[in-house]
Order: C-alpha cells, then structure tokens, then sequence
C-alpha cells in the first residue's frame, strides 16, 4: 500500500473547505482552512451562541466526529467539523457539517463554504423567494413552469408560500438532480425523485 492510499491519509486537509486551494503551511492543514480564509471568512468568531440541538441534529449519526467533552466547547466542535470538509470537499458528510457550523453560530464560515459548493441558492425576503440556478437551456424549459417571474442571470422570484415551495422544489428536483443547494434552512441535495 502506498502512502496516499493509506487510511491515515485520508484524514489530512490538503484543501481549503473555504476556496479549495492547496493548502501549504502547517497551521492550514490542522485547520483545514488556509491562512487568508481564517482571517476573511469568521474562522475564530462565532455569530452567536451555539444551538446544540441543531447540531446534533444536523450530524444524525456522525457523533463519532466530535471529539470527547464536545458538549461543552462549540470552538473545539466547529474546528472538527471545519477539518472534515477540509478533507472530504464534498458529499452528504460535508453538508452534514455546514449545517452543524450554522447551528454552532459560525454562520459566516458556513456560508462561504456553502457558497462554495451550492449549485442553487435560494434566498427568502418577506413573501417572496428568490432562486439563482447555474444556466442550462434544458433546465430553463423546467423551471419555466415554477410559479412566480424570471427576473434575469438564472434567477426566479416566487412566492413565499407553502403550494408554491413544494411545486419549485420538484421542479429543481426534474432539472437539476442531486445538485447541491443551499437554502434559508440551510444546505441540502436535490435528491432525484
């Protein structure tokens, strides 16, 4: 077995979580995060305090990655949850922990790496939603039966309601399948119906 296909490789952050570059220097890889990121992204500043009950929801079954006396130290939580997207990049584990850094009150951070990955953003201002998806004629066919206008640069606005959400998410559902998005609950993957 060779050195990169050794498990205990698999656990080193060679990426950043926030911009995927390489990462170089001792402090980044521990962090997973590089340098310029922990000081632009809120690396150390939590927005608030820590909701444990979103947490812990937002990881289900993955308690195995909190360290031991998680429950008490948020700081300590976030910065393995910071390191497992480091090394994973993408998939279910990571929008598990984007949306547990939310809960944690790193909002900010999670935003940027949510950011990252999210193909779809949807966004809530009072009664309406707006929804920014990547350009594809196929898609534009679909999504032209969602309720609510085109308003420009692949982004719809629709109405705030419970009918109106569930007919748009079929529909980014049909159009894009399993592309991740992020919403005002947070991250999640439009599994194919």
């Amino acid at each position: 077995m060779s050195y990169l296909e050794a498990p205990a490789t698999a656990m080193i952050a060679e990426f950043c979580a926030c911009c995927s570059r390489a990462l170089v220097d001792a402090d980044s890889v521990e962090t997973g995060v590089g340098p310029e990121c922990r000081k632009k992204h809120g690396y150390d500043v939590a927005s608030g305090p820590a909701d444990w009950t979103a947490a812990l929801h937002a990881l289900e079954g993955a308690l195995e990655l909190l360290p031991e006396g998680w429950e008490v130290d948020a700081r300590r939580v976030a910065n393995v949850l910071v390191h497992r997207i480091a090394c994973a990049q993408q998939g279910p584990g990571v929008i598990a922990c984007i949306n547990a850094l939310r809960a944690l009150g790193y909002d900010k951070l999670a935003a940027r790496v949510a950011k990252r990955l999210a193909k779809i953003v949807i966004t809530e201002a009072g009664d309406t939603l707006s929804v920014k998806t990547p350009f594809d004629e196929a898609a534009v066919e679909i999504l032209r039966r969602a309720p609510g206008r085109y308003v420009g640069k692949g982004t719809r606005e629709i109405p705030n309601t419970a009918v109106a959400k569930r007919a748009l998410l079929a529909l980014l559902r049909t159009a894009y399948p399993n592309a991740i998005a992020s919403g005002p609950k947070g991250v999640f993957v439009l599994e194919a119906a």
